[in-house]
């Protein structure tokens, strides 16, 4: 979303004392022996793809901060802690943008397969910790 727009106007959608919040969620944190499998993933083939908004620091907060409309702005970080198979996080994975991106563009139609190898030869465990949390950005209109 283009947040300088939506902040200029959240005070008119809104009216006084109505509350807003933004989320977001940081690149997953895999944990286990998928980590090595994953961190090398993106340091090698996906990193180039992400969107600069996925990887430039967020200061949704501060744009929050710097309008005179907007109080009590603050980032809430709610923990969100999931338990997937391998092979489900490797389908995670497959599902962003940025490793679609990869595949068409240099990965190859062999890639998702060979990926999914790889994350359940690194870890046959049943259960992976993945850590998911949710960052959310709030405040009131005065």
């Amino acid at each position: 979303m283009d947040r300088d727009a939506v902040l200029a106007k959240l005070p008119a959608w809104l009216g006084p004392g109505g509350i807003f919040c933004a989320y977001r969620y940081e690149f997953p944190i895999v944990y286990g022996p998928l980590r090595d499998v994953v961190e090398r993933e993106l340091a090698l083939r996906w990193s180039r793809y992400r969107d600069p908004r996925l990887v430039d620091y967020d200061d949704t907060l501060e744009r929050m901060q710097a309008r005179p409309a907007l109080v009590e702005a603050r980032r809430l970080v709610f923990p969100n802690v999931l338990a997937f198979t391998p092979r489900e996080v490797g389908s995670f994975f497959l599902s962003t943008s940025y490793v679609t991106r990869f595949i068409e563009e240099e990965g190859g139609a062999s890639y998702a397969e060979e990926l999914l190898a790889r994350i359940e030869a690194a870890d046959p465990s049943p259960a992976v910790r993945v850590n998911f949390d949710v960052h959310a950005f709030f405040a009131r209109v005065a």
